[in-house]
């Protein structure tokens, strides 16, 4: 990110890629999905992605976790493609590939933190 607007759809360079981006077909079939909600789903695609789509997944979500990693001292997955496709069954789906972040969520580990531990969590890189 470079000061200009973000222009849909996203792809990142291929240098920053770990792997080719998969295709929409790759994603529904290889895809594991392990959360899913009215319209997004959130997918893990081999050890590299995390997948989030749906009708109701945003693009401006993923806008967002560019900009954060790009001009915030704070730790983001990197965003590798944002773009959406006409799917005939329900419209447009959004679709945002992103990293796969190894590790404990802070959701899981927050209960075990003492209180100058939670403090510094918003300060932490």
């Amino acid at each position: 990110m470079d000061g200009k607007p973000l222009r849909l759809p996203y792809f990142a360079p291929q240098s920053r890629l770990p792997i080719p981006i998969p295709s929409v077909q790759d994603i529904e079939r290889e895809a594991v999905v392990f959360y899913e909600q009215t319209g997004r789903r959130v997918s893990r695609y081999g050890k590299h992605f995390v997948v989030k789509y749906g009708p109701n997944v945003s693009l401006t979500e993923g806008e967002n976790m560019l900009f954060v990693r790009h001009t915030q001292p704070l730790l983001a997955p990197e965003v590798f493609a944002l773009f959406s496709v006409e799917n005939t069954d329900c419209g447009r789906v959004n679709y945002i590939i992103m990293e796969n972040v190894v590790g404990d969520g802070l959701d899981q580990v927050w209960a075990t933190l003492d209180t100058p531990e939670k403090w510094q969590v918003p300060n932490s890189r």
